[in-house]
């Protein structure tokens, strides 16, 4: 009888330390990040939703081009940055080319809302020739969420694979967004 005692004083001893360990083990791997939604580019700037381009042989033919978001606008050149300060309240989008790393940036304006809640996501690309069409998704907040009482400035920046003579931006009810500059 007295084996018993003691097994169950040292389960008694042990069970506080391997409830601890367990729920250690629960918190911290609920803060790993899947690599698959982001990755971090050589220049240190994150992307996400980087998506591959379709190759196809046919130019005239719809393709999806290759494109990423980017996350840290700091990153950007200073006429990049002053575009944003300058057209951040209106609604409209503004493309830059850069040639040495074959990218095309556009800059996309939702202009000021009344309130916070407001964003704008990146629903698909579409290419014919040398000319690209942007689908976009406003993201609007419902009348009963909880959000910001101060005006806000949602905009989006998409870096695309390659150069585009032509690029439309449109939003997921077709309404076309205002080339602006």
């Amino acid at each position: 009888m007295s084996d018993v005692k003691r097994s169950d004083r040292t389960w008694g001893k042990w069970l506080p330390i391997a409830m601890i360990c367990l729920f250690l083990g629960l918190l911290l791997s609920g803060c790993l990040v899947d690599a698959s939604e982001s990755k971090e580019s050589d220049q240190g700037d994150l992307l996400i939703e980087d998506k591959p381009s379709d190759i196809v042989d046919n130019p005239d033919a719809v393709t999806n081009p290759g494109y990423s978001i980017v996350e840290k606008v700091d990153i950007l050149g200073p006429v990049m940055q002053e575009d944003i300060t300058t057209y951040l309240h209106q609604q409209g989008f503004k493309t830059h080319f850069d040639g040495t790393e074959d990218v095309t940036t556009c800059l996309i304006f939702m202009g000021e809302q009344m309130t916070g809640g407001y964003a704008i996501e990146m629903v698909g690309a579409d290419v014919v020739g040398q000319e690209v069409t942007l689908t976009i998704q406003e993201m609007i907040p419902g009348t009963d969420e909880m959000v910001t009482q101060a005006l806000t400035y949602p905009y989006l920046v998409v870096q695309l694979d390659g150069e585009y003579t032509s690029v439309t931006v449109k939003n997921t009810q077709g309404d076309l967004y205002e080339e602006l500059g």
